[in-house]
């Protein structure tokens, strides 16, 4: 999911669940930024003093930083957490190991996580917890049937997308070999790739730009790793897909509705927050409305521009304008520079902190947002790959 769900939803579900103004904007930001906290390392003070941070993001498209994308530390407990197939722990899928680490929706595995954040609900960075869990839980719809490691369990081949039920195909894979690494490098695939089209373009009735555009999707979808959902692009991450489907690296073929999956996610995310309220994991717990349940699927489905970030605005208006019915708020969120976490804590505008700079030390940033963000991060890394996962037979990190 984007900042649209991740920040503008999770806020909406989190004042329909009953937390007040402030601690559904702290949950909402702490969501948003498992996606946007893409330092790390120690942050250093001019009293000698020193925060170590942790990074809960790499960009997925960053050649420069390819290794550290393949870090299981940052994909498999924030963004694409194992399912065990769906089994409890204790139990095991058939087949390989990988199987376990594939993601699936509301598993034994997000339960336990959820329970867990619940256990944490006293500590000073309790709020945060709960948005980083957020995070993590409402992904386990989108990023269902993919794995947080580079395996060819990722591989998408064959992707078609549709709106209304009208499914348009994004790009044909039936001759693998033009787009994909069997070709030495991107000259001899686009070679491949025109020697392609000269036989199948008039059977295929493309126009010329169609032709392009369709060989840069294949470019781009060839040079990414198999890694998460990095082959299937944005299409998992975007909920007014009614429909898109692909086969998957096991060669099956897979449909999904992200406006159902999102919707359940949605519905899901409130009884968690409910039952983080009521200081009990097992809590019976009424959820959403079906007015307000109605109100999330037509932002869902309505709110359709490509990127993330022009969803998120139109969010932010109709929270704005009260559309939800909960009283008007004026949210705002900012990764960095001003108005940020970070920027309110140590005074940086810089996106990336320069090797050795030293930040003037106040200690109000013992108690700042983003440093309780971090401290959060880190009690959720290691329950989740220390405690959880072990108990399901998973080492994945």
């Amino acid at each position: 999911m984007q900042i649209d769900f991740h920040h503008g939803a999770t806020y909406v579900i989190a004042r329909y669940a009953g937390f007040d103004v402030t601690s559904a904007e702290t949950i909402a930001y702490a969501a948003q930024y498992v996606d946007d906290a893409t330092n790390e390392g120690a942050l250093n003070f001019d009293n000698e003093a020193a925060y170590r941070r942790l990074a809960t993001a790499h960009k997925m498209i960053d050649y420069r930083h390819l290794r550290r994308m393949k870090s299981r530390l940052v994909w498999v407990p924030f963004h694409f957490l194992p399912g065990n197939d769906g089994l409890p722990a204790g139990e095991d899928p058939e087949g390989e190991f990988i199987k376990k680490l594939i993601c699936r929706p509301n598993s034994h595995v997000a339960r336990d996580m959820v329970a867990a954040c619940i256990a944490d609900r006293n500590k000073s960075y309790g709020l945060h917890r709960l948005g980083i869990t957020a995070h993590v839980f409402v992904d386990t719809w989108a990023h269902q049937g993919f794995a947080g490691v580079d395996h060819a369990v990722n591989a998408v081949n064959g992707l078609r997308w549709g709106i209304n039920n009208e499914v348009d195909t994004i790009y044909e894979t039936k001759h693998k070999q033009y787009f994909s690494h069997s070709a030495d490098n991107v000259f001899d695939r686009i070679r491949y790739w025109f020697k392609r089209n000269e036989s199948d373009a008039p059977a295929h009735g493309e126009k010329p730009w169609e032709a392009i555009w369709d060989l840069f999707l294949h470019l781009l979808r060839s040079d990414l790793p198999a890694l998460g959902h990095g082959q299937a692009l944005s299409y998992p991450d975007r909920p007014y897909l009614e429909q898109w489907t692909y086969t998957n690296g096991l060669s099956q073929p897979v449909t999904r509705r992200n406006l159902d999956e999102f919707t359940d996610a949605a519905v899901k995310l409130c009884e968690v927050f409910q039952r983080y309220r009521a200081d009990d994991p097992q809590a019976p717990v009424p959820g959403l409305t079906q007015t307000e349940i109605d109100k999330i699927r037509e932002m869902l489905k309505g709110t359709t521009p490509s990127k993330g970030e022009d969803r998120h605005t139109i969010w932010l208006d109709a929270i704005k304008g009260d559309y939800f019915g909960f009283g008007a708020a004026e949210l705002t969120y900012a990764a960095k520079g001003t108005g940020s976490w970070k920027y309110a804590a140590v005074k940086t505008l810089e996106v990336i902190d320069m090797p050795g700079y030293k930040h003037p030390y106040n200690s109000s940033f013992l108690t700042s947002n983003w440093k309780m963000f971090h401290d959060a991060a880190k009690a959720h890394r290691l329950c989740v790959v220390d405690e959880i996962l072990p108990k399901y037979g998973i080492v994945a990190a």
